[in-house]
């Protein structure tokens, strides 16, 4: 509980899709303890509290005039009072406020251990810092792998981007490692964002040869405003004048969209994929009271070029494609860019040297799937990690015995759910899972 707390409010940059997703189904207490929690403030004052919270400082004034003015309607109406336990309170409001803000990246998260009265991450604490520490070596430091492709080029697939004081070096490795390369691969398609706000601008720096203002951060509450450039110095050599690539998915989300669309803008990068998630804002967390904290964006990121953002849009890729096959069509163009101007071969010999190098491309096949019952449901969609946790991409179709669905995936082992009107479970007529705890995935293996 103490990590999750610890990687909402340490870092403003942190985001709700990397933890906070799985939150309200991990922190699950018994009846009677919700209710006693719940009732040390009643549901009207919850409410009232997160208005004044956002009249003060949600990002986007307008959005934080209607949602407070909802929140004090719905509380005089008593609306709210049904509620027998906190959970269920903070589930109902989050789903009304994203009614109206759209945003992913705020939320009213409920804690059963009691919120500590100065929220952040204490350095001192040695607990917090030995969890922080299992996280990324758990999660190798956001570095999921790295290796240098056919036709010498390199490859870097981040899940996220650390906290610079623990991660800098790996990052400068990294691009130490790939730096001798023709062209770079940056995978971001399972990339949740950033859990410090100095650390893209690092990773930008790479890719300028001069400091360079790429982003500010504007601060509505403090009318502030903190501007982003790349360093002067770096640690290795810089990678310049050579092609890079940058994948996407629907999952990229938050910082990891920050770097997509500073590099689009500032011309550093071709993105190719999925539009992105749309989450632009960073956040910091609020104390409501003993068990309730709201993670808002009080900031608003700002490029220096288009002068606005991504948020509720997301990153529009350069080459709109599958992500299955965004990795596949990047490596045959960053090959065809690099051989087109490093040497005097024309199109249908470039074509042949490609070719000559054996990338494979990725392999499906059709699958169905079936959720068997709940016909009572509205709308039901297939998740995995085959179309990168998209909760949208794949609907159902509702038949006599419940809901089916056949579709391309890709071969090989794959994890999936169901969204039921929301609420994402497991395949009740698989008995195979993979994970631990709260983060559970009906596994399924498609053979060729």
């Amino acid at each position: 509980m103490k990590l999750i707390i610890t990687f909402f409010l340490c870092f403003n940059f942190w985001l709700i899709s990397v933890l906070g997703a799985q939150t309200e189904k991990s922190i699950k207490v018994s009846l009677n303890e919700q209710m006693n929690h719940h009732n040390e403030l009643n549901s009207r004052q919850i409410a009232l509290a997160l208005a004044d919270s956002l009249m003060k400082s949600y990002i986007i004034e307008d959005k934080a005039r209607e949602m407070a003015e909802m929140l004090r309607f719905n509380s005089i109406n008593g609306d709210y009072d049904k509620f027998i336990n906190g959970l269920e309170l903070a589930t109902h409001i989050n789903k009304e406020l994203f009614k109206i803000s759209n945003d992913l990246h705020l939320s009213l998260l409920y804690f059963d251990s009691p919120v500590e009265p100065v929220l952040g991450r204490n350095p001192n604490n040695e607990e917090e810092s030995k969890q922080l520490m299992d996280f990324l070596n758990e999660n190798q430091h956001g570095i999921l792998s790295k290796s240098i492709l056919e036709g010498n080029i390199g490859y870097l697939a981040l899940s996220f981007f650390g906290p610079m004081l623990y991660c800098e070096d790996k990052l400068v490795s990294a691009m130490k490692y790939v730096e001798g390369t023709n062209g770079l691969i940056i995978d971001l398609r399972r990339n949740s964002g950033s859990l410090d706000p100095d650390t893209v601008p690092f990773f930008m720096s790479y890719f300028f040869d001069s400091p360079v203002h790429i982003f500010s951060f504007e601060n509505r509450e403090k009318k502030s405003e903190r501007k982003m450039w790349t360093r002067a110095e770096m640690s290795g050599n810089r990678y310049l004048n050579k092609p890079v690539y940058i994948l996407t998915s629907a999952q990229t989300f938050s910082g990891a969209e920050e770097f997509a669309y500073d590099m689009k803008h500032h011309d550093k990068a071709t993105i190719i994929g999925e539009r992105t998630k749309g989450g632009a804002n960073p956040t910091s967390g609020v104390r409501i009271n003993n068990h309730f904290i709201v993670v808002m964006p009080k900031e608003r990121s700002v490029n220096t070029i288009t002068k606005t953002n991504w948020d509720q849009v997301g990153v529009i890729p350069d080459i709109d494609i599958d992500a299955n096959l965004a990795l596949y069509q990047a490596h045959r163009l960053i090959l065809k860019d690099f051989y087109t101007k490093a040497s005097a071969l024309n199109p249908a010999e470039i074509e042949n040297k490609i070719n000559g190098l054996g990338i494979q491309k990725p392999k499906f096949r059709s699958t169905e799937f079936e959720l068997k019952g709940y016909l009572e449901a509205d709308l039901v969609y297939l998740v995995g990690n085959f179309n990168y946790w998209n909760a949208t991409k794949h609907p159902l179709k509702r038949n006599e015995n419940g809901w089916s669905i056949e579709t391309e995936v890709l071969i090989g082992e794959i994890e999936y759910k169901f969204v039921v009107d929301g609420e994402w479970i497991l395949d009740p007529n698989n008995p195979n899972t993979k994970g631990k705890n709260e983060h559970i995935n009906s596994v399924k293996i498609i053979l060729e």
